[in-house]
């Protein structure tokens, strides 16, 4: 998988549906999700979008009953969300929760990537590994091991409105991508990912004001 030299993309496509697969020649294996009938949405337009709070935290499963789409990454389950409005830049937070935490080395978690369209649809910005960073259970942060994703959203000067959480196919199939060293060795496995890939997770999206700098993830 080729991962960009940034966390965050700005891409000029006209609508989510770019991010798809969309040409015949490229194929993606499909055994994460073998035997469960996909249930695509025609076009993003079509997702069901659920309101974030202003702030606050809402804590959800992707699983084997969540809807499925092809992205630039490969088939992925989702899950969609109206992004708050107001007169107020905010952050969001998207962690996911490892599973069998107890045992590293057995350890998978969903990595989550993200998509955040305008009012009309168009893909402002995407994400990709690199943006995702592990959260050990201290300082308050989270109450236990997971991958935390950080992103900014000023809702008047960007008029973003919508999230959309999904994870990579590659990543779940090929492993974390490979990096060049510096002194010319082969390469080695990104020193951001130790746990494997998951299809599936339990995710918690958390709202806050910018002005809050450190996330408090927990209140459970």
């Amino acid at each position: 998988m080729s991962v960009p030299s940034r966390p965050f993309s700005r891409r000029p496509v006209s609508t989510l549906a770019a991010l798809c697969l969309c040409c015949a020649s490229i194929t993606l294996g499909t055994a994460a999700y073998a035997g469960r009938a996909a249930r695509p949405s025609a076009d993003p337009s079509e997702f069901d979008y659920s309101p974030l709070p202003a702030s606050g935290s809402v804590e959800m499963d992707i699983g084997p009953d969540s809807p499925v789409f092809d992205f630039h990454s490969g088939k992925s389950a989702y899950r969609a969300f109206r992004l708050p409005e107001g007169a107020d830049p905010y952050l969001v937070d998207v962690v996911s929760y490892l599973v069998r935490a107890k045992d590293l080395d057995k350890a998978q978690v969903f990595y989550p990537f993200i998509a955040i369209l305008t009012e009309d649809m168009l893909v402002s910005r995407t994400s990709d590994v690199d943006a995702v960073h592990f959260d050990l259970p201290v300082l308050e942060r989270t109450s236990r091991p997971a991958y935390r994703l950080t992103v900014a959203v000023d809702p008047v000067t960007t008029h973003e409105r919508y999230m959309v959480i999904f994870t990579s196919e590659e990543l779940i199939e090929h492993g974390a991508p490979e990096v060049p060293t510096d002194n010319g060795a082969e390469p080695e496995a990104s020193p951001r990912t130790f746990a494997g890939a998951a299809p599936y997770g339990t995710v918690r999206v958390i709202v806050q004001p910018m002005k809050a700098h450190a996330p408090n993830d927990a209140r459970r």
